[in-house]
């Protein structure tokens, strides 16, 4: 096996708020050199490159295009999402280096006119929420979800779309039951890579018993993403007395949805409805909701893993749909969940969880990402790649 350096070049959002774990634990790793990239939407006029955050290049996609077409650039280009690049260029990279995508999600499930979800989920939005998406829909369609900010194309196509998938060698969900999925695509061939992004909570709780579950308000949702189904959450437990309802709106949806979100969560809660409108610092989201005890994520995709992982390490008691993504992944590692379907009721809300079942919770999340278990899981990605240089 070649144990020469490779050479790896990363693209991504540099306004992403993964990438800080990223670099740095990319940057960690011996034999590796990395260089971060991202490239600037077409109306941002740039011949050259310049340093974000002491870290990250800006390049003009006529820069990038002039770079990827040579072998000597890099021997493998990392996809921060499939939208960290565009889609016309994927195909215009050298056949000599290897393209690994690491999805988020988005990319998968969620993308607009003219490509087409990879993998389509049924019942994504319930009962309540479709009627907020019918009065949404003009505006949904010109926002596109999270590609607004990051789709480049002048002449964007399907066809294009699908040649960009072609173009990958090789890939990773965020869990690994996304890469059955889709392979279902006649146009998806790459091979399957494991990849986790780094957890932020095991850079701050290093130790399994060193917090303890504490309070008792409930935690609703991981983003103003209308497939957070909030407002049939809120109907599922309108009747919850004293608890604060906290609500995280500051990451991704529409202005007009979270209005919404904010109108019904003041009629039905008053002052215990708290919405979370700002990123915060993740050792100031942590110190937020440490009085929550409850932590409902009505997804039917994969999405929200950093909070519902977040969420069960800190000893919450974590309602899922039952037929769920996440939900039935999280439960084949046999972490203790509840579904929202079944569970979800007064009496299940006020019972917290045992210490017992808290540290079985944090046993399986520190094995599965730790940095320890993220240096494994990339070596061994590494490592393929290297065999097939």
């Amino acid at each position: 096996m070649d144990k020469r350096k490779l050479k790896i070049v990363h693209f991504i959002n540099p306004d992403e708020k993964f990438m800080k774990g990223v670099t740095s634990s990319f940057n960690k790793l011996e034999n590796v050199e990395n260089r971060y990239y991202y490239i600037l939407p077409l109306k941002k006029k740039l011949n050259t490159y310049v340093k974000i955050n002491g870290f990250i290049n800006t390049v003009s996609q006529k820069k990038v295009l002039d770079l990827i077409s040579n072998s000597d650039f890099c021997d493998v280009i990392i996809l921060h999402s499939l939208y960290s690049m565009p889609h016309h260029l994927l195909k215009e990279i050298h056949h000599a280096i290897k393209v690994v995508w690491f999805a988020w999600g988005y990319d998968i499930y969620s993308n607009g006119y003219p490509a087409k979800p990879l993998v389509e989920i049924s019942g994504m939005y319930k009962p309540i929420t479709k009627k907020i998406i019918k009065k949404e829909i003009a505006l949904l369609k010109k926002i596109r979800h999270l590609a607004k900010n990051i789709i480049y194309q002048n002449k964007y196509s399907y066809k294009q779309f699908k040649q960009a998938v072609y173009r990958i060698d090789y890939f990773s969900g965020v869990f690994p039951i996304e890469y059955a999925m889709l392979q279902k695509n006649s146009f998806f061939r790459a091979k399957q890579v494991y990849f986790n992004y780094p957890i932020p909570f095991l850079i701050f709780y290093s130790e399994i018993k060193d917090i303890k579950p504490f309070g008792d308000n409930i935690l609703v949702g991981s983003s103003a993403v209308n497939k957070n189904n909030h407002l049939d959450v809120f109907e599922k437990i309108k009747d919850i007395e004293k608890k604060k309802i906290i609500v995280p709106l500051s990451y991704q949806g529409t202005k007009d949805y979270v209005k919404i979100i904010c109108k019904e969560g003041k009629r039905l809660f008053g002052n215990r409805f708290i919405p979370l409108m700002h990123m915060l610092p993740f050792s100031e989201y942590a110190a937020l909701i440490q009085n929550c005890g409850v932590a409902i994520f009505y997804l039917e995709q994969q999405a929200g893993a950093g909070n519902i992982l977040t969420s069960l390490w800190m000893g919450f008691k974590v309602f899922l749909s039952k037929t769920s993504i996440n939900y039935k992944y999280l439960r084949s590692e046999d972490l203790i969940l509840f579904t929202i379907q079944d569970d979800l009721n007064s009496v299940a809300i006020n019972n917290k969880l045992s210490e017992q079942d808290i540290y079985h919770n944090r046993k399986i999340i520190k094995n599965l990402y730790s940095y320890n278990a993220w240096k494994y899981k990339m070596e061994k990605t590494l490592n393929i790649i290297r065999e097939d240089l």
